[in-house]
């Protein structure tokens, strides 16, 4: 298969100079050899653009792109709008993966048919990385069961951007909302919508590199609250879609959501907690009253009744019953 169709390979690059050569590398390492690996320079500060400059003069299937600061998402945009790839998929540059990945999932898309092709993931800490590639075993589901999958025990599998192979088509004129956090939940549903088979195997091909320092690690931040501008991209594109219980689903998890983040505000340390915190429970009342039209169970409406009155009670149940 290494003469077969071109697989772009996008990787964001903000002020990776540590690990940046370590994914470069294996990326070119794949057994599966038609691949343009496109770099796209953030506007770092350190030395990642001179070090992904060197890298693009040893290989010709790298391709860089320099720009201004905008985030991953603007970086990963920049790189759909420049891949030529029938194929793509979205690496981050502290991250690696098995040598076998993008052969492992071009196969997979090819003998099912699928759109997608979703692989297991690792979370590692350290250097020195075995791979341990599973089974592979394989189920093909719908694009309404994949989205389904997001409400249950398998939501971060589907969720994420980096364990999947996309088909280009099915990503079409789709792209990633700038300059907030949590954009794989808005990117990644509206993808999925248009998928018409999706491949998921267990097999083990992603390696993702927990790093303490990340911003998706940090202590409690503002912009942890970007999480209720994707959710509300994510319920306005199931309203336009006609996906009601999609959308009811959502509204539920964005009631739990403000719940949560009223009791990590009051126990953080961020200014305007007070203010902050205010906003959040008027905005949990707004989603009550809707949530009110909402065909739930009597008990689930009466405890969300009760967590609004009493949203400091979180701390001791963590989740508004079933």
């Amino acid at each position: 298969m290494s003469n077969g169709e071109l697989v772009s390979i996008i990787v964001p690059v903000y002020n990776a100079e540590q690990y940046i050569g370590r994914c470069i590398s294996c990326v070119l390492d794949q057994t599966y050899r038609n691949i343009e690996l496109i770099l796209v320079d953030d506007g770092s500060s350190d030395k990642s653009a001179y070090i992904i400059d060197e890298e693009s003069g040893k290989d010709k299937r790298i391709v860089v792109i320099h720009k201004s600061n905008g985030g991953a998402s603007d970086a990963r945009n920049m790189g759909l709008s420049m891949c030529r790839g029938s194929y793509i998929c979205f690496v981050d540059a502290d991250d690696i993966i098995d040598p076998e990945y993008v052969m492992t999932m071009l196969s997979i898309a090819k003998e099912y048919d699928c759109d997608i092709v979703q692989c297991d993931y690792k979370k590692v800490n350290i250097r020195d990385i075995i791979f341990t590639r599973g089974d592979n075993k394989i189920s093909v589901v719908s694009s309404t069961d994949m989205l389904n999958r997001i409400y249950s025990k398998s939501n971060v599998d589907t969720i994420v951007l980096w364990n999947k192979l996309f088909k280009k088509s099915v990503i079409a004129d789709i792209r990633f909302p700038v300059g907030i956090m949590f954009e794989d939940e808005v990117f990644c549903p509206r993808v999925i919508y248009n998928a018409s088979r999706i491949a998921i195997t267990n097999a083990t091909l992603y390696y993702y590199f927990h790093n303490s320092s990340s911003v998706m690690n940090m202590e409690y931040s503002k912009k942890k609250l970007d999480i209720f501008t994707a959710l509300k991209l994510r319920m306005d594109f199931y309203c336009k879609c006609g996906l009601k219980d999609l959308y009811e689903k959502d509204l539920y998890k964005y009631m739990n959501k403000l719940l949560q983040n009223i009791y990590l505000v009051k126990k953080s340390q961020i200014a305007d907690k007070s203010s902050i915190k205010r906003r959040l429970i008027g905005d949990y009342w707004g989603k009550y009253r809707e949530a009110l039209s909402v065909s739930w169970p009597l008990k689930r409406k009466i405890a969300l009744l009760i967590w609004g009155i009493l949203p400091g009670s979180y701390t001791f149940f963590r989740k508004v019953p079933q």
